[in-house]
């Protein structure tokens, strides 16, 4: 895997950020996981041109300030962050929930896992597929 391969985290739960970077280290070593407490961070830092754009975008759909969902909006209505992957994490799998995630633009809702190794193989799965299979523009 490149090292250059970047991934944006929106997680305000800091034991949550903590286990996302631990099993985002050991399914793509040297994978670059940038964690931000909130999604006003997160779209902070999409909006310096000067900084890399990241492959993908993984938001919680509850974080404080900005829904994950709010967030994902914004991003799809910005030409240029539009075709970024934005991929909606929840403890919800309420229909009209998932419904609103889609609706937002997020190219998908995934169920947090309870147990870490299935967190672990989740987002080696969602890696695997939006880092290396999924393309994109350059």
């Amino acid at each position: 895997m490149k090292n250059n391969i970047s991934v944006f985290l929106a997680e305000d739960d800091e034991s949550q950020a903590r286990l996302y970077r631990i099993a985002a280290s050991e399914v793509f070593p040297g994978l670059n996981l940038e964690v931000f407490g909130d999604a006003e961070q997160l779209l902070k830092s999409l909006s310096d041109k000067s900084r890399p754009l990241p492959r993908l975008i993984i938001m919680d759909s509850r974080l404080e300030s900005v829904s994950g969902i709010e967030a994902a909006k914004r991003i799809k209505r910005d030409s240029r962050l539009s075709c970024i992957p934005v991929i909606i994490f929840s403890a919800s799998e309420h229909r009209d929930f998932l419904g609103e995630c889609y609706d937002s633009g997020a190219n998908a809702c995934l169920v947090k896992p309870a147990e870490y190794e299935d967190l672990r193989q989740l987002l080696a799965d969602t890696f695997g597929f939006w880092l290396h299979t999924n393309r994109l523009p350059e």
